[in-house]
């Protein structure tokens, strides 16, 4: 029975017996606070549920032309959406834009793709983008965001940014700012976003934006850095939801339960358990662009994993300002991670127990001032792919390393060997680890890049 209160708030309450239900493919709409308690979530085969919000896009909606091939640079446009218009005063260079198709799924729905145009050409209605598409698309929708580019580079630590149109950012907005350089890798740069950070506007200014925040990372114009409006969902949270799968997924690496384009909002006390049929891959609780959310006292059970890029419990990827509390992460390839330029992010009292891979990770794309507080590390998995470590600051893959990296207080208990306790790649920065305890089946080793030193 939902119970609408004033001011915009939606509390959903699950009673025994009758509980309310998630169906997967949830969003939480924008510019709401919606409470879900005691529900059950039932997850389906096109992925979990999101509590989110999205970018403000303006009134065009521009159709593909033509299908387009997967890993596509090029999309072409029908000019039927245009009105007469040419393609660039519709979809200015340097524009962010959201690509979807007629398929509903998690790919195109829960994570909807975000392209940066880097050319456009006005005879041919073509957009070109910064890489190439994650989906073939038979049909597809182009949504373009509202948003200004950057008219100087910022420094870190920045307060304040400079923009083209300042009018488009009123006093109080929620806004993104980020850039599209690419992230180094052993394997060339890869086009995943290692910038970007969400912040309020305390004062615009003319082409002046003041935010409440201080930005940890610069943003250069030569990446095409802007600034994007956002109309996120506030204070949402679900609490005590029984997650079930319930059916087989139709791809790999979904979601199960993400917060995004949110602030303030929280998943507490709910618990995904692998062992049930329909396990499945990808990440579980993830905190994806988002400010001052949460999630706590949930738990990962034994998720299924096949390679890289699968497998994790508990996710940080791209948030602002987030926190994990009382969380338990069994029997996965990575306990607690962070990515994509997460900043300020901390683990309270995590719990990471046979892990395959890592226990607890910054993933080297540029990540920002993470702490993990009192941790409780160990036990054994005989899937372990490769050599193991407890905490691992960087990666020998993504290089983009990562700064001000920390641990404080708890333990590291394997009951086996091949661990290492802290493998630190460069360039990562300010690395500290305080008052661990150790409890080894053999001696723990410390690990520096490649040396192993």
């Amino acid at each position: 029975t939902p119970i609408i209160a004033a001011l915009g708030l939606l509390v959903v309450v699950g009673r025994a017996g009758a509980a309310c239900r998630l169906d997967g493919r949830y969003r939480g709409g924008t510019g709401v606070s919606l409470s879900f308690v005691g529900c059950e979530v039932r997850v389906g085969k096109e992925g979990g549920f999101a509590l989110r919000g999205e970018p403000v896009w303006t009134n065009d909606a521009l159709n593909l032309s033509s299908a387009v091939t997967q890993g596509a640079t090029t999309l072409p446009i029908a000019a039927s959406g245009l009105g007469g218009r040419l393609l660039s005063a519709v979809v200015p260079v340097g524009s962010s834009i959201n690509l979807t198709s007629a398929f509903d799924s998690a790919g195109t729905d829960i994570d909807r793709s975000r392209y940066a145009v880097t050319a456009v050409d006005d005879g041919l209605n073509t957009l070109t983008i910064h890489r190439g598409t994650d989906w073939a698309y038979a049909t597809g929708v182009v949504r373009v965001e509202v948003s200004s580019l950057l008219t100087a580079t910022t420094a870190e630590y920045a307060r304040s940014v400079q923009v083209a149109d300042g009018t488009k950012f009123p006093t109080g907005a929620w806004v993104l700012i980020e850039d599209d350089r690419p992230c180094a890798s052993s394997t060339g740069p890869q086009y995943t976003r290692i910038r970007q950070e969400m912040a309020r506007v305390l004062e615009q200014d003319g082409n002046t934006l003041s935010l409440n925040r201080f930005l940890e990372h610069d943003f250069s114009t030569s990446y095409r850095a802007r600034v994007v409006l956002l109309d996120p969902v506030i204070g949402a949270e679900v609490q005590g939801a029984g997650i079930s799968l319930v059916e087989a997924e139709d791809s790999y690496n979904q979601i199960i339960a993400d917060i995004r384009y949110a602030v303030n909002a929280r998943i507490v006390d709910c618990t995904i358990d692998h062992d049930a049929a329909f396990s499945r891959p990808g990440s579980n609780f993830r905190l994806s662009v988002s400010y001052g959310c949460a999630i706590e006292n949930c738990a990962v059970v034994n998720p299924r994993f096949y390679a890289e890029g699968q497998g994790y419990c508990f996710r940080a990827q791209g948030a602002t300002t987030g926190t994990f509390i009382d969380c338990s992460a069994e029997g996965g390839r990575i306990g607690f991670t962070c990515g994509n330029g997460a900043t300020d992010i901390k683990f309270i009292r995590p719990r990471a127990w046979n892990q395959s891979n890592k226990a607890l990770d910054c993933h080297g794309q540029d990540e920002r001032t993470v702490h993990f507080e009192d941790i409780d590390v160990g036990g054994y998995n005989i899937l372990s792919d490769g050599t193991r470590y407890a905490i691992s600051a960087g990666n020998p893959t993504w290089q983009a390393g990562c700064r001000r990296f920390s641990v404080s207080g708890g333990r590291i208990a394997y009951q086996d060997s091949g661990d290492i306790v802290l493998y630190a790649c460069p360039p990562a920065a300010s690395v500290t680890v305080v008052g661990v305890r150790g409890n080894h089946g053999r001696p723990g080793r410390f690990g520096n890049g490649d040396n192993r030193q």
